[in-house]
């Protein structure tokens, strides 16, 4: 029986008027008998209450505007408020709505809707430009409109969770969830099928007469496979008889017997196909044979495997891990052997083989699980040889020292910080591994025992007195790899570094424009093993032996510290475009004194046959300089520099913008008063500037003000020319230029942001991200038609020889450049290089094209110059499901 408000009845009675109010109620109560006696008759849909009705054919017609917002529910089955339900009813919400009509025929028990009809059914939906629904077997017609000129307009379009299907006409039962559809276009996931004839004989499966399959979205894809019949399972794979490969419209001759194409969801494991490689030093290869298994909801785990036709093989074991708000993860372990072709003449093997391995394991702990405490990981540890026998990727082989850290920290609401950590670095030139564990820091930060806890006004000068304390823990060992029993060394070379260190400040308020900060530091270091530097007449060599024991050097400070900063401006003229050019100079006095506590390590030995000598650190092994107390001053000064100009954009000419000239340039020294000699310190000299926002410039340098003789040593005489801004030898020196250029440098610098084919559906954008995440080098950015990148650095050392008879001057000077250019929108053409500058000669060059397809990508890559001669191309398809097919051909040159 049909309920209804009193706001509904209201409602239609302000719009029919009295009239209308009359004859409505005569038909209500007309429909309520009939509603009656249909139930008897099984007939479970409710009556609706119409504006108009034409009782001879007994259809009812309800105008546009009340059909907007109308929405029948049917009633679902075993509910106890609602009696007389019939068997042959749906069990589960119906709701329809349409803009233009709806037609209801009592009689047949038909329910039309026209214009942009919509109906939900469970998780289906559908829409059409007229849909017919038939009560008395549970089932749907849609169907669309042909205007003038034959095209249809408004086709039914079926929606069923992540299946999406568009036809010229649709029958579904709503009861079987069974349907035929006719020239239909159907997308399961990343797959499209265009379909002469679908049927479906239940809720997950379908058959398909006359099929294309494909991954591209377009209405007249570049790619197909064609087949007189298939059968899909949803979310499990497809079935296809005699398959023909399609491009472009045109079918290939040679076809397949069959073709299965997987439509799984969610978890599932299995193998995957590898991809063909051709090497000329390893051979024919398959390369990215695998199998996944899932291990659970948060854990992953894939086995990969390369072999090649020489009998080279590497085996990857990773697993990723992921526990939302908790921690993340991946973890690798490969084995690699190599067996390579051996194109010298000078070697009698027809083939070189070695062994390498490797070891990842990344790890980042969410802060929000557990507040306070921190947890990282980035392991990278692997054999010496493990990246120069990579050959398919340039980036591994340069890469000459990798290092590994792990990391755990504890706060206790900011009084005590814990951080406990492991590290490793490794040169994989000389073949030494260097390790740090455990490596132990404790710290309380700054308190002040003086200051109330409530005060009023300003505070006293000794309750801003602050004191902290900090104690850290290292031990340290190494080995080298190229020595017999290299693991025994890690006992050896095992040694332990202690450090107390109590800071005392003190706050002094601002005296005019100068700050003052007085310090006192005390600070303990204790070692467990030293290092000595003896000569031996016999050999006629300095050596050296390492000592163990333990040894204690404390260490106190005193200094008080002084600063201001001075501003000045030079204003041109108001014609001027420039407003004004603003100097800021920062510099910084210190006065400081250290006592010599350490004197009863420090010790004085020839160091070369000519007699010279030389004062060590027992301890470090350090040479010293200038041993004994130190009490002295310090000297710093800081320039900054920037320009006002007016804005060419405003009108107005009001507008001004600044610019940056220098953002920092200075000098820094020291002078030690109560040195006998060399009471100068060295002179240290920067420089960095961004000009324009394009060229990026870093420059240092470090000067020592005294004298040397022929063999390098200092003489106490100053070698100062300050006149002719000479400020002594050159030690040391490092620049640095940079610079780069894009058809986009004249825009804002949007967030980045990887751009994406909108034409792809949200799984497709969802598997190119990650297949970009974990391929960087693939991805080429279209929307920039061109690109320049250009770099220099240049450093020079000067150190004493090995023999101390002399000093050796390292100059190392490089340029890095690259760029690109998009040809056209779907070409790109780029390129790399590096050239050492002191040889005169490109050590590395690499080309790169690439080629956007739409839903196929090509990528060729060539090294025609350098020790690593490389050429590689890459044709796959960009869909997740495809992406097996890709043509991979590398050819290796070493």
């Amino acid at each position: 029986m049909l309920k209804f408000k009193c706001k509904d009845i209201l409602k239609i009675s302000y719009r029919l008027k009295t009239f209308y109010l009359i004859f409505f109620l005569t038909i209500f109560f007309a429909n309520l008998c009939y509603s009656n006696y249909s139930s008897i008759h099984k007939d479970t849909i409710p009556i609706i209450l119409m504006d108009r009705v034409e009782l001879k054919n007994t259809i009812l017609l309800m105008d546009s505007q009340f059909m907007q917002n109308l929405s029948i529910g049917i009633a679902v089955k075993n509910n106890s408020k609602i009696s007389n339900i019939s068997k042959d009813s749906i069990d589960r919400i119906f709701e329809y709505s349409s803009l233009d009509s709806g037609v209801f025929d009592v009689k047949n028990r038909d329910f039309q809707l026209f214009g942009n009809a919509k109906t939900n059914y469970d998780q289906s939906q559908l829409t059409a430009n007229t849909i017919i629904f038939y009560q008395r077997n549970n089932s749907i017609k849609a169907f669309g409109l042909k205007d003038s000129l034959g095209n249809y307009k408004n086709r039914p379009m079926f929606t069923d969770q992540d299946m999406q299907s568009v036809s010229d006409t649709i029958l579904f039962s709503l009861k079987s969830q069974k349907g035929l559809t006719q020239n239909t276009y159907f997308q399961q996931g990343e797959i499209y099928l265009h379909a002469d004839k679908m049927k479906k004989i239940d809720k997950n499966s379908f058959y398909a007469s006359k099929i294309v399959f494909t991954t591209c979205n377009l209405d007249e894809p570049h790619f197909g496979f064609l087949a007189k019949k298939s059968k899909i399972i949803n979310e499990k794979l497809g079935l296809s008889s005699w398959t023909f490969p399609e491009i472009e419209g045109v079918p290939s001759p040679i076809g397949l017997p069959f073709l299965i194409f997987p439509i799984l969801k969610g978890k599932q494991s299995g193998f995957t196909l590898p991809a063909f490689n051709e090497n000329a030093l390893s051979g024919f290869g398959l390369e990215g044979f695998s199998y996944y298994q899932p291990i659970n909801d948060y854990v992953d785990m894939t086995l990969r495997s390369n072999i090649y036709f020489y009998g080279g093989i590497q085996l990857t074991l990773s697993s990723n891990y992921d526990k939302r708000y908790v921690q993340k993860g991946n973890f690798t372990l490969s084995y690699r052997k190599v067996v390579q072709l051996d194109n010298s003449s000078t070697s009698p093997e027809e083939f070189t083989k070695s062994s390498a391995y490797g070891l990842t394991w990344s790890h980042q702990m969410d802060t929000r699980a557990f507040p306070g405490t921190t947890f990282g990981a980035n392991i990278n540890l692997q054999s010496t040889s493990f990246n120069t026998s990579n050959y398919s990727n340039l980036r591994s082989i340069l890469q000459n020292s990798v290092t590994s850290s792990i990391s755990y920290s504890k706060n206790w609401n900011g009084k005590y910080n814990l951080t406990v950590g492991f590290n490793h670095n490794q040169n994989n030139i000389n073949k030494q591994y260097n390790f740090s564990f455990p490596s132990l820091s404790f710290s309380i930060p700054s308190f002040y025992p003086f200051q109330q806890k409530d005060f009023v006004g300003s505070q006293k000068w000794f309750e801003k007195i602050g004191v902290g304390y900090s104690v850290s823990y290292s031990n340290s060992t190494y080995f080298n790899d190229t020595i017999p029993a290299a693991l025994n060394q890690l006992k050896q070379n095992s040694t332990w570094v202690a450090s107390h260190s109590i800071p005392l400040t003190i706050s002094l308020p601002q005296i005019g424009p100068l700050s003052i900060s007085p310090s006192i530091n005390f600070s303990n270091q204790s070692y467990g093993q030293g290092i000595k530097y003896y000569w031996d007449k016999d050999k006629d060599t300095l050596l050296s032996k390492k000592q163990g024991g333990f040894f204690n050097v404390p260490q106190i400070s005193f200094g008080i510290g002084l600063s201001t900063r001075i501003f000045g401006t030079y204003r041109f003229d108001s014609t001027s475009r420039i407003v004004g050019i603003r100097h800021q100079i920062t510099p910084n006095f210190s006065l400081n004194y250290t006592p010599d506590l350490a004197k009863a390590y420090t010790y004085s030995s020839q160091v070369n046959k000519l007699g010279q000598r030389a004062t060590f650190n027992e301890v470090t092994g350090a040479m010293v300089q200038n041993s004994g107390a130190n009490g002295g001053i310090g000297f710093s000064l800081d320039n900054f520099l920037e320009m006002k100009v007016k804005d060419r954009t405003d009108s107005t000419g009001v507008a001004t913008k600044k610019i940056k000239l220098i953002d920092g340039f200075g000098l820094s020294t020291s002078y030690n008063l109560l040195a006998d000699s060399f009471g100068l310190g060295n002179i240290s000299v920067y420089f960095r500037s961004t000009l324009f926002n394009k060229f990026n410039i870093s420059a240092s340098a470090n000067f020592d003000p005294y004298k040397s003789n022929a063999n390098g040593f200092r003489v106490n005489q100053l070698n100062l020319t300050p006149s002719n801004l000479f400020l002594g030898k050159l030690t040391s020196a490092n620049l640095s230029l940079s610079t780069s250029f894009s058809s986009n440098s004249d825009k804002p610098t949007p967030k980045k942001e990887i751009p994406l084919d909108p034409l792809l559906t949200p799984d497709e954008q969802q598997r190119q991200l990650q297949y970009i995440k974990g391929n960087p080098n693939d991805f080429v950015d279209f929307n920039t038609l061109w690109s320049i990148n250009l770099s220099y650095s240049l450093t020079l050392t000067n150190n004493f020889n090995s023999n101390y008879t002399g000093t050796i001057t390292t100059i190392n000077s490089n340029i890095n450049f690259g760029g690109d250019i998009s040809v056209s929108p779907k070409w790109k053409i780029g390129g790399n290089g590096y050239m050492d500058v002191n040889q005169l000669k490109v050590t590395q060059l690499s080309f790169n094209i690439s080629r956007d397809m739409h839903c196929w990508q090509l990528s060729i890559a060539i090294t025609p110059f350098g020790p690593y001669k490389n050429l590689n191309i890459i044709f796959s398809p960009k869909s997740g499901i495809l992406r097996d097919l890709k043509y991979n051909k590398n050819r290796t040159y070493y």
